[in-house]
């Protein structure tokens, strides 16, 4: 797949000697695999109107029930990334052209 998806998470709160959090300012890359990234068509934004969310971008992989609404992912595509906030998951399955067709499409 020409696409790598992270997942990006906050890391675990560390304490000084006083039990004091000490601020964390950055966020760790956790390896979700690989993807297709690809723009949103601008009838695919029309379908979200008066929602609130207007998708920029659509990433399709194998199914992973581990991605969640609000989370932040981001996608590396050999050096340039693209990163966001999940507002839509879509989980697909059945037969297409014959064949098995399993994946999510998460819409950032």
């Amino acid at each position: 797949m020409p696409h790598t998806l992270y997942r990006m998470v906050s890391p675990v709160t560390e304490f000084d000697n006083k039990g004091n959090p000490i601020p964390n300012n950055g966020e760790e890359r956790v390896l979700i695999g690989g993807c297709f990234l690809h723009d949103v068509e601008t009838f695919e934004k029309q379908g979200y109107a008066g929602t609130g969310f207007i998708p920029t971008y659509y990433i399709n992989l194998n199914k992973n029930y581990e991605l969640k609404h609000g989370m932040k992912v981001l996608v590396d595509m050999n050096g340039q990334e693209i990163s966001g906030e999940i507002g839509d998951i879509r989980h697909t399955s059945g037969f297409v052209f014959g064949a098995m067709s399993d994946y999510t499409t998460i819409y950032i």
